[in-house]
Formats: C-alpha cells, sequence, structure tokens
C-alpha cells in the first residue's frame, strides 16, 4: 500500500466514521424529544385520571359539586367519605408555562373547615377546569389533550361483572 492510498483510506475512513456519528447523533436528539413528549403528556394524563379516579372513586352521593374560574386559577370541589366527610379542593394555578395542581383536603372545623392535607404536583402547559353548559360534565382543558371531560352525576349503577367471549368469525 503506497503512502497515497493509505492517505485516500483514512480520509474516506474519517468521512463514514463522521456520517456514522452525526446519524447517531439525530438518533439521540429525536429519542430525548420523544422522550420529553411522553413525559409530559403522561404526566398531564395521570394527573385527570386521578382527578377523575378521586372524584368517581371517594365522592358522596350529593357532593356538592362547585367550580370557580378567576383570572389566576381555577377549581374543582367537591365532598368525598373515606373514614369521615371531608372537601376535597383541586386548585389549577398557571405560572409560566406550567400549571401547579393543589389538592387540598379540608375537614369540617365548626362552621368552616380547616386544612389538613395538600399535595402538589407541577405539569407542563395549560389545565385548566370548567362546568359544561347543562352542568352533566366537568371540562378539563390541557395543552396536550384538547378537552377532556369527566361526568358530575355517576348514573345509579353497579358492575358486577364483564363477560368477554371469543366470536366465531364466518368465512368469506
Amino acid at each position: 500500500m503506497s503512502y497515497v492510498e493509505f492517505v485516500i483510506f483514512i480520509v474516506v475512513a474519517t468521512m463514514i466514521l463522521i456520517s456514522a456519528f452525526d446519524g447517531y447523533s439525530h438518533v439521540l436528539q429525536h429519542m430525548a424529544y420523544i422522550l420529553d413528549v411522553n413525559r409530559k403528556t403522561l404526566r398531564t394524563f395521570h394527573m385527570i385520571n386521578y382527578l377523575r379516579f378521586d372524584y368517581h372513586r371517594h365522592s358522596v352521593v350529593d357532593s356538592n359539586v362547585k367550580v370557580t374560574k378567576t383570572n389566576s386559577y381555577t377549581s374543582f370541589a367537591f365532598n368525598e367519605r373515606i373514614d369521615t366527610s371531608k372537601r376535597v379542593l383541586y386548585q389549577a394555578v398557571p405560572y409560566e408555562g406550567k400549571t401547579t395542581i393543589y389538592r387540598d383536603v379540608y375537614e369540617p372545623y365548626g362552621t368552616g373547615y380547616r386544612l389538613i392535607n395538600r399535595r402538589k404536583f407541577v405539569i407542563d402547559g395549560e389545565y385548566s377546569m370548567k362546568l359544561s353548559d347543562d352542568g352533566r360534565f366537568l371540562e378539563i382543558f390541557t395543552s396536550y389533550y384538547d378537552k377532556c371531560i369527566i361526568p358530575v352525576k355517576l348514573p345509579m349503577v353497579e358492575i358486577v361483572s364483564i363477560v368477554v367471549t371469543k366470536a366465531e368469525r364466518k368465512m368469506r
């Protein structure tokens, strides 16, 4: 192998390695973007589902639902009963592209309520709540899922079982 062939080999090998590392870099950047978006959307989904589960599982029959909206926050409140009767307040406060959601639990104290527990969740993007025009649904508006609806008044039914059977396909 002559000196010229060796130099050409080094140049071609260097170009192949640069192309490979550049492609690998783009794959890593794309993967980081996908993971970031997935983290944000999953966190928002979990917050919506947490509120839905909390309301549907723990609220009392006449849960005294109240939804308020001000310039600085939106809130959703209801009565729940696990051991004793309590008041739960979800408050969504937007700040610099993120929304802080507070879940406050109050117990009756004299003629008012006393705060006994506070949880704080921070999610990316918009998160606001309002009652639908007919009052049947809680509408949650988010940056990632647009409008999600949660029924405020559940039907008086109990799911006893779900039966799934395999259907026979007819051949054409």
